[in-house]
């Protein structure tokens, strides 16, 4: 009687002893606290077609992929996650993906945002999420430096003096023409852009002079 009931209590202390090890065998738990998991969203939650999204197209009409609540909550709440694009300014943005500062205030002002904006403005203050996503994959999908090629080396203020004329002429005309913008007259327009603000300057000087395009001033943009 005695031995059974020894040998009774030793079993059971060597299987309280190895309970651990079993338990964590059966149940493992996981490299962080449960508080702190959370799963990120599936890729079909990014699904869209980038190759769309154009801003050199003058019929560009914007229309943002919509996208799950859940994905814009991730997003909120997930500093590593790509929504961090909307709490950067344009300026910093340009600078982490290699993009022109121009191409961007192009996109925000066609998205809705009131120019003049600033270089310094944060993404997410100047459009909503479903947007900034858009830019996101526009920043993915397009080469930089080719956008980059699509745009005048100076600014209006710039080609003003390069085109001998003044500031207030070449803004006025890109006003009229519908010519976006964004930061003033400190706008760098696209190449065809400026090719139409050229037109219309040409068409002015030849109504004010009919000998203008036989005369020595042909070359009139220098």
């Amino acid at each position: 009687m005695y031995f059974t009931f020894h040998s009774t209590r030793s079993s059971l202390l060597v299987f309280l002893l190895f309970l651990p090890s079993l338990t964590s065998f059966l149940f493992p738990l996981p490299s962080r606290p449960l508080f702190l998991l959370r799963s990120s969203p599936s890729s079909d939650s990014f699904d869209s077609d980038p190759s769309s999204f154009s801003t050199f197209d003058p019929d560009f009409d914007p229309e943002p992929t919509p996208i799950s609540s859940e994905t814009l909550d991730y997003w909120s709440t997930d500093t590593s996650s790509p929504s961090g694009i909307s709490s950067q300014t344009l300026s910093e943005i340009s600078l982490d993906y290699s993009f022109p500062l121009s191409y961007l205030a192009d996109v925000v002002v066609r998205f809705g945002a009131t120019p003049p904006i600033s270089p310094d403005s944060i993404l997410g203050e100047l459009i909503d999420a479903e947007k900034c996503f858009a830019v996101l994959e526009a920043l993915g999908s397009l080469d930089g430096s080719e956008v980059e090629e699509e745009y005048e080396d100076y600014d209006v203020v710039g080609l003003a003096e390069s085109w001998g004329r003044e500031v207030g002429e070449l803004f006025e005309v890109c006003v009229r023409e519908g010519v976006g913008l964004p930061f003033g007259v400190r706008t760098f327009i696209r190449r065809e852009e400026a090719e139409i603000v050229k037109e219309v300057l040409s068409a002015e000087k030849r109504d004010e002079d009919p000998d203008f395009e036989d005369s020595e001033n042909t070359d009139y943009f220098g």
